[in-house]
């Protein structure tokens, strides 16, 4: 795929203009023979809440940063404690 996506809204970008760019992305893989490895957006907006270090980079409320975040995260076990 030559060049960016460009938008035109001051460094927004529209749905309809990443929407369009995927359809690209997503014919030229089918081409290579990589349609099995397309990810939706949602999959997508996963993929970066998880690997970020920011969590505040994707500027989504508390619960939806929850919702995207599927990385397993290290939890430690409660104690264990004798009742005798």
């Amino acid at each position: 795929m030559e060049g960016g996506i460009i938008g035109d809204t001051a460094g927004k970008m529209l749905k309809s203009t990443f929407d369009d760019a995927m359809q690209k992305l997503k014919k030229m893989m089918s081409s290579y023979g990589l349609s099995d490895n397309y990810w939706s957006l949602h999959k997508l907006k996963s993929k970066v809440q998880s690997d970020a270090k920011n969590k505040d980079i994707s500027g989504l409320s508390k619960p939806m940063k929850r919702h995207y975040d599927t990385k397993l995260h290290r939890v430690d076990p409660a104690r264990w404690q004798s009742f005798s």
